[in-house]
């Protein structure tokens, strides 16, 4: 996380602490506590491309994409401080429950023609912190609607093994066990949005919400076999809508259905360096400027149950 990204939170975090110290003389304060569980799917990918010149070919152009499941059981837990429905602030934390979360995809392009692809057994670690400020700007009878602001940041971690490869050269054909790389990527988004809540009846609780990031990206692949580390550095946005309908069991223990959809995109530069001697460069080659795309799509269910005090 950077110094400037790392103030924001820092400032958002104080200022939202100083509005719910200064206003506890004048109503009640609420503490939530929600743990949670559920399910992950969805994917991170990179996308690089450029046009290279090849000795009696010409000009060409190549791209290679690395597709990396997310898909996994997932543990949470949710802290909200609530100043009478007016103000209130949320942190919340997630992290994945299953390491093996699917095929890593990789594929390899040249003049738009599918000339590598190979799939990976993946292991994956992941932490998901987000924290958020609400202010209530109209209230009616069973009805609320607020805005939001605060931050979110995501840390993916990947191990990827086993390969089994398919290529339009013979040679290139095979598996190779044991491990052959490992990517990380950090997500770091300041945001601002909407929410709304409706009561229906007396115990149940619909809310909704829609939420515009700026990401940061900042990712690392290592081809382990290839000696070669590529490091990227990026920007966009991200779009995150979710759901929740909640349940009040007694006046203090509630249960929650909640479901989100993330999507992340984001444009930026990556350098490539050889970190050993091998025959397709020695050690210390580096390649910069290479055009990099990041993508993530994530949807997740969870089910919670909390207690308020």
């Amino acid at each position: 996380m950077s110094l400037r990204l790392l103030r924001i939170y820092h400032l958002s975090l104080m200022l939202s602490i100083i509005i719910i110290s200064y206003d506890t003389a004048y109503g009640e304060i609420q503490f939530t506590i929600e743990p949670s569980a559920g399910r992950l799917d969805g994917y991170t990918l990179y996308h690089i491309s450029g046009i290279e010149y090849l000795q009696g070919y010409g000009f060409y152009k190549w791209a290679s994409e690395l597709r990396w499941p997310v898909n996994s059981m997932v543990a949470g837990l949710v802290l909200t401080i609530d100043k009478d429905d007016t103000y209130a602030i949320e942190f919340s934390a997630r992290k994945n429950m299953d390491k093996n979360t699917g095929k890593l995809k990789d594929s390899d392009w040249i003049e738009d023609i599918l000339f590598i692809y190979s799939e990976s057994d993946t292991a994956m670690d992941m932490l998901d912190l987000d924290v958020k400020g609400r202010l209530n700007v109209y209230r009616m009878e069973k009805n609320n609607l607020y805005i939001i602001g605060g931050f979110r940041y995501q840390n993916f971690s990947f191990k990827a093994s086993n390969m089994i490869q398919i290529s339009l050269i013979p040679e290139l054909t095979g598996s190779v066990p044991g491990l052959v790389a490992k990517y990380k990527v950090k997500y770091s988004i300041p945001f601002a949005g909407v929410e709304f809540d409706s009561k229906l009846g007396d115990r149940a609780i619909l809310c909704m919400a829609a939420r515009l990031g700026y990401a940061v990206v900042k990712d690392e692949d290592d081809h382990v076999l290839r000696y070669k580390k590529s490091t990227g550095d990026s920007t966009g946005h991200s779009i995150d809508i979710s759901g929740s309908l909640r349940f009040d069991l007694s006046p203090v223990v509630f249960i929650s259905l909640n479901g989100e959809y993330t999507r992340i995109d984001a444009d930026g530069k990556q350098t490539q360096t050889f970190y050993a001697t091998t025959e397709e460069a020695p050690a210390g080659t580096t390649y910069k400027d290479i055009d990099l795309k990041i993508k993530c799509s994530q949807t997740s269910v969870t089910l919670g149950i909390g207690v308020r005090f």
